[in-house]
Parts: structure tokens; sequence; C-alpha cells
């Protein structure tokens, strides 16, 4: 999709309300819809950014990463924000992902990746 937002290849964007949970290490984990992120391997180095202000806050290692569905995304998992309900998910994702013109379905493909902060990160937050 044309309105769809592409970072720097290795550059993952967050909402700004997210950054403080990264860089405090309270989430470890990001659910991304789709393939656009598909290419990050485990071992790749990714710089976190915030999403508004578009500033660098840190840099992580990918060290996990597993293709999925909407359907079998967890509501709770250690490393990333809880969702009330699945209905509450669909509604979150579908406002982060609304470029693609309606509601994220439980066939939507999805990778889960989880990252480890570099010790270089100290780079300052939002």
């Amino acid at each position: 999709s044309p309105d769809e937002p592409r970072p720097d290849l290795y550059t993952i964007p967050f909402k700004r309300e997210l950054i403080d949970l990264i860089l405090t290490g309270q989430k470890v984990k990001t659910y991304r819809y789709g393939n656009k992120f598909a290419y990050l391997r485990v071992g790749d180095p990714v710089l976190i950014q915030n999403s508004q202000t578009k500033e660098i806050a840190c840099s992580a290692i990918v060290t996990d990463k597993q293709l999925t569905t909407f359907k079998d995304l967890p509501l709770k998992e250690p490393g990333h924000e809880p969702y009330a309900s699945k209905a509450q998910q669909r509604q979150v994702f579908s406002q982060y992902y609304a470029y693609i013109g309606r509601e994220i379905a439980d066939s939507d493909p999805f990778i889960i990746f989880e990252y480890q902060l570099t010790l270089t990160s100290n780079i300052k937050s939002v």
C-alpha cells in the first residue's frame, strides 16, 4: 500500500508510550502485521525508533522470530503489553494498521519478534 509507513530497513518504529517500556526492559517482544519485516533474522541489529518524533531511542538485537496469525497471537505474554480480550487486541491492531483499510482478520499473518537491547542502548529517550 502506498500509505504504508516505510522506515529504514533495520529500524523498527514504536509508539511513544511503548518506548519507555522498551527502555526499562518490560517490553522485549513486538507483534508485526504482514511480512513487512520478514527479512529480519535472529542476530540482526535493529534501531528502535519513536514513530511520532522519528528519534532513535535505542539499539537492539533480534533474538527470536516466529511466524503466526492474528488468531494465534497471545493476549498475555511475558515481555509484551497485555490485552484484556481478543476484541481489544483486534481493535488496537486495526488502529495501528489502519492503512490496510479494514479490520484485522483472524487469518492475517503476523511476525512475533523478540529483541534484546544492546549495551550501546543509552541513546536518550523521548
